[in-house]
């Protein structure tokens, strides 16, 4: 069940029920290739677990148990929907931003106080997108940015709102 919020200044804001990670997927823009995710959990479950990562960003990966790994990582658009189902395997959530360029390095969203002044600086910096996902099975927040998405997702029978 979508359930539309709000749709002023070309920022339109919906709930998702039962809500999966492959949800998001059905719904990206087409031109749209840019994919961010913010703090990605590849390990949900609180334990210690074997990856081979990079210690520092001047050497090589190390085989190392980690826990409580997090990290950002940008990606296009098919390497995003090739990698759905090993995302969805989990039990975890999800935060992505679509966009049709890069977005500035420094943008997070835990870097905003107020939710609106977050959606209005993704919207100017050319966010298609964004994707909230607690869980999997969870209600979802979907904020489409731009009056042509919005249409988009509408024509193609991707959202009905309510």
């Amino acid at each position: 069940m979508v359930s539309e919020q709000k749709g002023d200044d070309g920022i339109f804001d919906f709930l998702i029920e039962g809500a999966e990670v492959g949800t998001i997927a059905e719904l990206l823009i087409p031109d749209a290739d840019v994919i961010r995710l913010y703090d990605h959990y590849p390990e949900p479950v609180l334990r210690f677990w074997e990856a081979s990562v990079p210690l520092s960003a001047f050497g090589p990966n190390r085989d190392v148990l980690v826990q409580s790994m997090a990290f950002n990582v940008e990606m296009s658009r098919s390497v995003f929907c090739e990698i759905v189902p090993e995302l969805g395997r989990g039990r975890g959530g999800l935060s992505l931003v679509q966009s049709k360029s890069a977005l500035p390095n420094e943008l997070h969203p835990r870097g905003f106080r107020k939710e609106e002044t977050l959606f209005r600086v993704l919207r100017d910096c050319g966010a298609c997108l964004y994707f909230e996902l607690p869980h999997a099975n969870e209600t979802a927040g979907l904020t489409v940015f731009g009056r042509d998405n919005y249409d988009y997702l509408i024509e193609n029978d991707l959202i009905a709102p309510e």
